[in-house]
Parts: structure tokens; sequence; C-alpha cells
């Protein structure tokens, strides 16, 4: 068995395994890692890594697409035959990540930071940003729209309902209709679209008002602030998130939607708290 792998600088790869007795089948370089290398030299020829063991688990349809700094951080051993070492300099993740990784791995500074904990605690990742946004578009609101100066109180029972509610929900809901919506392209996204803005918009945004005034110590205002707020709420939603959310759902991979939708979210939310703490017309 061995892999080729065509790596030419500055260009993404595909690596197949080839087996003697049947079909190649595409499977990613990582999942070598406990093998041994026989590599040339890191120029333009496709380089041959020898596989001592089979990997039976895979099967013909696998295929994982790898940038050529893998191809460099894993492979180039120089024909010793060992585990490589990271390369110093850019690889082995340095500088500006591959915008098409999977994982986002290739990534450095913050963002890469950022996708790696993603990855590694997604929901909890989820939520504290939602959090953070929250807070975020609560301080604006009250510093550049209501100029009354910073309740605090307020601010921290933003940050909790964007913890405790909105990065929750927003996380099972993405997920939910990815599983309902196995459609691809613009068909799939138009449908998504549907769902959530002609269902789960309206109820989120009912939600968020009683949550808001349950945790002011109002739950008697309820009903109020849904007659006078709500509707108003939705309009303003529909304008806001339905030419995004078309774009992400079309174009970006369901682990970074929610990453995604907490950049308009900022705005978002700064509607949302003027909105939300108006006093109800009694």
């Amino acid at each position: 068995m061995s892999l080729m792998c065509a790596a030419r600088p500055g260009i993404r790869l595909s690596c197949v395994v080839r087996r003697p007795t049947s079909a190649s089948i595409r499977v990613p370089l990582a999942l070598a890692e406990s093998g041994t290398w026989r590599t040339g030299s890191c120029g333009g020829n496709p380089r041959r890594v020898a596989l001592p063991k089979a990997l039976p688990h895979l099967t013909p349809a696998a295929r994982v697409r790898l940038s050529q700094r893998d191809v460099q951080a894993r492979a180039s051993t120089g024909g010793s035959g060992n585990p490589p070492a990271p390369p110093s300099g850019g690889g082995g993740g340095g500088g500006k990540g591959d915008g098409g990784s999977g994982s986002g791995n290739d990534s450095s500074g913050l963002w890469g930071a950022y996708l790696k904990a993603l990855e590694a605690n997604p929901l909890m990742v989820k939520c504290l940003t939602s959090g953070v946004l929250n807070l975020a578009g609560d301080a604006i609101s009250q510093l550049c729209f209501e100029q009354n100066g910073y309740d605090l109180k307020r601010a921290l029972i933003f940050f909790v309902i964007g913890v405790g509610l909105v990065g929750p929900v927003l996380s099972v809901w993405y997920g939910t209709l990815g599983k309902l919506v196995t459609a691809t392209g613009t068909t799939g996204a138009v449908t998504r679209l549907v769902l959530d803005q002609a269902v789960f918009a309206p109820a989120f945004v009912s939600l968020f008002f009683g949550t808001l005034l349950t945790l002011e110590g109002h739950p008697q205002d309820i009903p109020g602030k849904l007659k006078q707020d709500w509707w108003p709420a939705v309009q303003t939603n529909w304008k806001i998130w339905i030419p995004f959310q078309f774009l992400n759902f079309r174009y970006v991979p369901p682990q970074l939607q929610v990453a995604a939708a907490n950049i308009i979210a900022l705005a978002w939310n700064t509607y949302l708290s003027f909105t939300g703490t108006k006093a109800v017309e009694k």
C-alpha cells in the first residue's frame, strides 16, 4: 500500500491510498501518523509515503483534502523515515490560516484560537460568545442611544440571557435545522431560511422578551410587552436577518453558522436591548 500526494506550493491537494488488489481510496494523511514515511524532496513532483498498516475502518468513499502545509508538516522528513518535527517559521499553523480548512486549525491569532476552542468545546464557546455579544449590544444601547448612564445590573442580565438562552437555543436550533433540511445549494438555503424566519424567529422574540422581563422582576408585564413590541421586533428581525441568513445557510459551513450569525447579532442585540427595556404603556 502506498500514499501518493501531489504536493505543489500554494495549492490544495488530495491524498490517495493505492492498494495492489483494489481500487484507490482517498484518506487523510493524519490517519497514517503511526506509519513510517519514505519521502523525496519538497518539490513539485508527487511524493510516495509507505503505509505499513492498512486502514480497515475507512470506506472507499472516505476522502479528505489537505493543504500543502499539512503535507510538509507530516511527510517532509528528508528520507529519515521518522515522524517529522513541526517546521519552523510559518508552518504548523503559523501565518494566515487556510480558508478552506474544515477545522480551521491552520489559522493563527485570535481567530485561530477561537476556531480551535469552538472545535474542542462547541456549546460552551457558542454560549460565551452569545453572552459577550449580548453584553456588547446592551452597552451600545445604553451608552450611545439611551445615554442615561450605565446600568450594570441590566448588563449582567443581558449577559446571562446570552449564555443561558441565546447560545444554547441557537446551537440546538441550527443543529436541528441541519438535520431536518438535507437539501444543498439554493434549495436547501431557501428552505432553511423559511423555517428559520417564519417559525423560529417569531417564537424566539417572544421567548426573549418573556425571559428579560422575568429576570428584571416584572413577569406581569409580559402580555403587555408582547402586545406592544412583539410585531415591530419581528418585522425588524426580518429586515436584518433574512438577507444575512440566506448567505449564511448557503455558503457558511454548519459548524460556523452560529459564529457567522454572531457578527450580525451585535446590531440585533443592540436593537433588542433598546426595545426590550422600553417601558410598557399601561
